[in-house]
């Protein structure tokens, strides 16, 4: 008998009863399961849950969460009363989120510096768009590989940028040319992303100057191919913005006909 369950022992009439291994264990139809959720305290010569004793205040029955269980006579009746209740369950089920690094202190920090990461990141990566756009300059180039002169003005930005940014250039060293699948905010698809994001908040910007100047003109123009069909139109409001910026002409649309 192990020595940390000797002080258990109670005397029923001329029979000892005390904590007995087998406890430990559940006979179900398709073998022995082992109750990992069952601890035993040499202390005070009692059994607890070990799931509830960490996670649950709603159990209706204290005895193997707060009290501690030590009725050896019925061990093996009363052993899977919390196996049934609903606040084991939840207990338990709580356990295993917690083990899985779901809610611990050190994954909730570990997120925080990958979202810090990627704000960093995002700041870098859409500042180099923002400049491009605004001078109506190409994005692409023949290719989209990290290095060489033909990967247009959006990498070839970047790497100017790496130069002299020891984050930026750590990323595009560990995050460069990896291709689809991988995360690295470098590519065209992302790239197109993003310049998508900055149109729609622009043109929401606009919406709202347009609303408060409450008098503006819309002009809409388009272009021809050489049969001299119109392929491609966009349209252009002027209105008065403030003071400072004075009358302001901004591009609202661009379409393509069928």
């Amino acid at each position: 008998m192990n020595a940390s369950i000797v002080k258990s022992i109670e005397y029923d009439g001329k029979q000892k009863r005390y904590f007995s291994k087998s406890m430990f264990y559940r006979s179900i139809t398709n073998g022995e399961k082992i109750r990992s959720w069952l601890c035993y305290s040499p202390n005070t010569d009692k059994a607890f849950c070990f799931n509830c004793k960490l996670f649950t205040n709603s159990s209706k029955d204290h005895t193997f969460s707060k009290h501690g269980f030590s009725d050896w006579k019925n061990a093996s009746q009363r052993s899977e009363s919390p196996e049934n209740s609903q606040g084991h369950r939840d207990a338990t089920s709580t356990l295993t989120t917690r083990s899985r690094g779901i809610g611990y202190v050190n994954s909730l920090i570990t997120r925080q510096s990958e979202c810090d990461y990627m704000k960093t990141l995002l700041d870098r990566v859409v500042a180099t768009i923002k400049i491009l756009a605004e001078r109506g300059l190409a994005f692409r180039g023949h290719n989209e590989c990290i290095g060489s002169s033909n990967n247009g003005s959006f990498l070839g930005k970047l790497e100017l940028l790496a130069q002299f940014d020891p984050f930026l250039a750590t990323h595009i060293e560990h995050n460069g040319n990896k291709g689809k699948g991988s995360v690295s905010y470098l590519s065209s698809t992302v790239c197109d992303e993003l310049i998508e994001m900055l149109g729609q908040k622009m043109l929401e910007k606009i919406i709202l100057e347009l609303k408060e100047a409450k008098h503006f003109s819309v002009s809409v123009d388009s272009t021809t191919d050489i049969s001299h069909v119109d392929t491609r139109w966009s349209a252009h409001a002027k209105y008065y913005c403030h003071p400072r910026s004075g009358i302001r002409e901004s591009k609202i649309s661009i379409g393509k006909h069928c």
